[in-house]
């Protein structure tokens, strides 16, 4: 009776679950073009510090076993994509 009750816990290291903020992200980062840091800002209605933690080595997609690269666009634009 309780089985059906019982919270399935979620694999680190499967990536983010389906329909979260942080699968809506990915699916933006896996663009070949990545998203730019006021891009996801403007999606998420997220602060700076806030898009940038989620996104640093330390944050929570690294935990979820994603590697996310930094690097300047043509335009100077700081822009984030999945390392593959």
């Amino acid at each position: 009776r309780h089985d059906r009750h019982r919270r399935q816990l979620h694999d680190p290291g499967a990536g983010p679950r389906e329909g979260t903020k942080a699968a809506k992200l990915v699916e933006l980062l896996r663009r070949p073009e990545g998203a730019t840091l006021a891009a996801i800002m403007k999606k998420f209605s997220w602060l700076p510090h806030t898009t940038r933690g989620l996104l640093s080595a330390g944050g929570a997609l690294r935990k979820m076993g994603i590697t996310v690269e930094s690097f300047k666009s043509e335009g100077g634009e700081r822009t984030y994509k999945i390392a593959s």
